[in-house]
């Protein structure tokens, strides 16, 4: 008769299943949230939004079956002998261990808003006169501060060749003159681009009209000119 395998390897084969699929867990719990980040990126270089979110629900339901299969398998072997301490310690690891992999996974790689903006200044630098936009502004933006335009024919074509839902005009708090945004997107997530004089300042969160339920994250380009996301 063969040998049976020395006891103290015993616990390997008697939790395969549990190990593989605790490898696998891991690999979408840490890899998922990368992969996102670095869609969100892509999608930026494209003013876009739809890939990360694709990807962010197939990395979702990858990780909800996995995780419903291992616990299930982890619980039954929960209530199983042997009884021994060395395996109830070994069977509670295993339901731990699922939810501490995605809440790690999670704070190394979010916020994902960084790495859409890296790839959206791409795409403003690529598609935008920001230079005549500020050059603009300078004669016929005071006439617009605090209007919100959605007819275009009035406007210069560096503001109005974008699909944009509408173009809004304020001051900037400094009082160094006007400044325009546009926006993107739609709830719960908007994106845009804010051009303004040179020394507008660009540091901060909110702008003063935005509701306080919303996070602003602005990404400098240059001089008067930065990105955003809020959500």
């Amino acid at each position: 008769m063969p040998a049976e395998n020395p006891p103290r390897h015993r616990w390997y084969h008697a939790y395969k299943l549990e190990a593989v699929l605790l490898g696998l867990f891991a690999v979408l719990a840490i890899g998922g949230p990368l992969c996102i980040r670095y869609v969100d990126f892509l999608d930026g270089t494209k003013n876009s939004t739809g890939d990360s979110f694709l990807v962010f629900v197939g990395v979702f339901f990858l990780l909800a079956l996995t995780s419903l299969v291992f616990i299930a398998s982890a619980i039954v072997r929960f209530f199983r002998p042997p009884r021994t301490l060395r395996h109830i310690l070994l069977r509670i690891a295993f339901l731990i261990a699922p939810p501490a992999l995605l809440v790690g996974g999670l704070l190394a790689t979010t916020p994902t808003a960084p790495a859409f903006l890296r790839g959206f200044e791409r795409w403003v630098l690529r598609e935008v006169d920001t230079d005549a936009v500020q050059q603009w502004l300078v004669t016929e933006g005071p006439k617009y501060v605090g209007k919100v335009v959605r007819s275009r024919d009035e406007l210069p074509d560096s503001l109005t060749r974008f699909k944009t839902a509408n173009i809004r005009f304020r001051d900037v708090p400094s009082g160094g003159g006007p400044c325009v945004e546009l926006q993107w997107g739609g709830p719960p997530r908007h994106w845009g681009l804010v051009v303004g004089p040179p020394d507008m300042p660009m540091a901060g969160k909110d702008p003063p009209d935005l509701g306080s339920s919303e996070v602003e994250v602005r990404r400098p380009i240059k001089p008067g000119v930065y990105v955003f996301e809020r959500g």
